[in-house]
């Protein structure tokens, strides 16, 4: 069995594949293999993935016979691998040289079940780094609890993990944008021992025509929402009370996404309204009754539960007041 299991859904990405694959076969750490899902692409990925299969035996290819969505990809994939550990990854993104030995070496000096990644964002040839950033006070090996931020970005790609957690985490993978909310949130629950690899693994392609990135805002926002509802269900399905703290971290990450999506300003002023009050009808759903996480999340919650526009509109003034003062020369606080 090979050490790790690199997880590829395919569709779709022909200008950028070759890139992605090679990016993972060229790695100086060479106990993987690279399990390419193909779901139905209507390009030349699938002629691709084969000759890749051809030439390195390390490489599988599965045909799926009709597009099912990265997560149905992701799950027909994972169902072959034979790693220890699993890695899913977006077939228009790369690794970075080195990332796979760094990984390996970090796992199994903390013995940790999944480990935490920075990443780069990457658009026009610019990257941004954006690193895991835990508070002070989180201890090396830690559990979800310690650091609830663990959760902010669930972006599969962000974190390696066992394949036994995956199992133990007995979350199926959904189909539809922004599947990889609740499987992320099944594993962080799951995870017994969960660390940090401060280096840049991943770089993440933005902007491409096509990414879900490029999809109306409020539909993603709806299918967002959608997808916490199961963040839910999975919690329910645990048999948590209402004020169990998972809970609360749940409705602490829906409330976030509910400002961020209210808060863009390309937006028209309607469709910022709409996401709003989509997101509180979510929260008045499901989140009302859970424990906040700080001054900070109570106050957004209770912006949030009165479901009004303007009542937010005045917090989000009153925030960009507040930091137009700190960054004054003369500012306090």
């Amino acid at each position: 069995m090979p050490a790790l299991s690199v997880i590829v859904p395919v569709h779709g990405v022909e200008p950028y594949l070759r890139q992605c694959l090679d990016s993972v076969l060229t790695q100086s750490f060479t106990d993987l293999e690279l399990i390419a899902v193909d779901d139905a692409s209507p390009d030349n990925c699938g002629q691709i993935l084969d000759g890749y299969a051809t030439r390195d035996p390390r490489v599988r290819v599965i045909h799926l016979d009709r597009n099912v969505g990265q997560g149905p990809a992701r799950g027909a994939g994972f169902a072959t691998a034979t790693g220890d550990y699993v890695w899913f990854i977006d077939s228009d993104d790369w690794l970075a040289e080195g990332a796979v030995a760094a990984i390996l070496d970090r796992i199994r000096a903390t013995a940790a079940d999944m480990l935490l990644l920075d990443s780069a964002f990457v658009a026009g040839g610019e990257s941004t780094v954006h690193p895991m950033q835990p508070p002070p006070g989180v201890p090396e090996v830690f559990r979800f609890l310690d650091w609830p931020g663990a959760f902010h970005n669930p972006a599969p790609w962000t974190r390696v993990v066992t394949r036994e957690l995956v199992v133990r985490a007995g979350l199926p993978f959904h189909p539809g944008w922004h599947q990889d909310v609740p499987f992320t949130f099944a594993l962080l629950v799951a995870a017994q021992r969960i660390a940090l690899l401060r280096r840049v693994c991943y770089f993440y392609r933005t902007g491409r025509p096509g990414s879900i990135t490029a999809k109306p805002a409020e539909a993603r926002c709806r299918m967002l929402i959608e997808q916490s509802r199961r963040v839910y269900e999975h919690l329910d399905s645990r048999r948590l009370p209402p004020d169990d703290p998972l809970r609360g971290v749940a409705t602490q990450w829906l409330v976030l996404r509910g400002f961020v999506g209210s808060a863009q300003p390309d937006l028209p002023a309607p469709v910022r309204r709409a996401i709003f009050a989509q997101f509180a009808a979510a929260y008045r759903r499901h989140g009302r009754a859970t424990p906040a996480i700080g001054l900070g999340d109570a106050v957004r919650r209770r912006v949030l539960g009165s479901g009004s526009w303007w009542t937010y509109r005045a917090y989000a003034a009153a925030g960009a007041t507040r930091r137009l003062i700190r960054r004054s020369p003369t500012g306090r606080g």
